[in-house]
C-alpha cells in the first residue's frame, strides 16, 4: 500500500506490521484504522447494508489506546463482519477516545489478523507529525 495513504506494510519475520504516519495524532489513529482494515483484505457482498458503531475507549497511555482502538476494529471486522469505511473521531486524548466507525456489512475477511500487539510499539512525534509501527498477531 502506498505510504501516501498514511500507512504502509512493513516486513516482519512472523507477523504483520504497519508503519503509520499522521500530521496529527487524530490522523495517525485514522490511518492506523485504515491500514488495519486494509490488512484483512475484507470484501463486502453485493447485498451489503450500511452500519455504524460508536466506540468509547479509555487506556493508561497513547500506545495502549492505539492498540485498544485497532483491536476494537478487528472485533468489528471479524465478529460483526463490518467492512469499516469511515472513521469519525469525536474526542481523542492520550487516555481516551470516542469515535464512530461506519461501514457496510456483511464482509468476509480474506486474511486472518488476530490482534494488534504491544511488540516494540512506540507512538513518537516526528518533524512532520506522528509515527508508529504496529505489529499484528496473525
Amino acid at each position: 500500500m502506498p505510504a501516501e495513504q498514511g500507512f504502509s506494510e512493513v516486513a516482519h519475520t512472523a507477523d504483520l506490521a504497519l508503519k503509520i504516519d499522521g500530521q496529527t495524532i487524530s490522523e495517525l489513529f485514522v490511518h492506523a484504522a485504515k491500514g488495519t482494515a486494509w490488512l484483512t483484505r475484507c470484501d463486502h457482498s453485493p447485498d451489503s447494508r450500511p452500519e455504524q458503531h460508536e466506540l468509547t475507549l479509555q487506556s493508561p497511555d497513547i500506545e495502549s489506546l492505539l492498540v485498544s482502538w485497532l483491536n476494537e476494529l478487528l472485533y468489528l471486522i471479524f465478529e460483526r463482519h463490518l467492512l469499516p469505511e469511515a472513521y469519525k473521531l469525536h474526542e481523542l486524548t492520550p487516555f481516551s477516545l470516542r469515535a464512530t466507525v461506519s461501514g457496510v456489512t456483511p464482509c468476509k475477511a480474506r486474511r486472518e489478523v488476530k490482534a494488534a500487539t504491544f511488540h516494540d510499539l512506540v507512538v513518537s512525534e516526528t518533524p512532520s507529525g506522528y509515527q508508529a509501527v504496529v505489529v499484528f498477531d496473525i
